[in-house]
């Protein structure tokens, strides 16, 4: 009995590894749609840990400005991505053209908070000194 829940308990599992594989080589519009939104959830979440432990380690008047900008390059980003994919809108492709905007934006995003993050005191071209 132990062995056979062990099996069915691997075969569960295989079609996870096998998906997460495929995004080396997707094979179809929908493994490109899912390997798009996957880069995209990575990136994003890199980002909100970034702004996180950066925001955190700001003055309050620092804080609230930061707050403020990112919500506004959010609302940006939503809305470039938005009208980047229209042009393939009900398109089987949408989602994977949609996702990989939203990955790029978001990259670009965390490397200039990253840049922001290094500042060095005294450096008047930063809005905030390193945290």
């Amino acid at each position: 009995m132990k062995t056979a829940v062990l099996a069915l308990a691997l075969l569960s599992v295989a079609p996870l590894v096998q998906a997460a594989d495929d995004c080396a080589k997707p094979a179809d519009q929908q493994s490109l749609n899912r390997c798009a939104a996957k880069d995209y959830a990575a990136r994003d979440k890199r980002l909100r840990a970034l702004y996180n432990g950066y925001h955190k380690g700001l003055e309050k008047p620092h804080k609230q400005a930061l707050a403020d900008a990112q919500q506004a390059w959010l609302r940006f980003r939503d809305l470039a991505c938005k009208f980047e994919a229209s042009g393939v809108a009900g398109d089987p492709a949408y989602a994977m053209v949609l996702n990989g905007c939203l990955a790029q934006k978001t990259a670009q995003r965390t490397a200039e908070l990253q840049a922001l993050a290094q500042c060095e005191a005294g450096d008047l071209s930063c809005p905030a000194p390193r945290w």
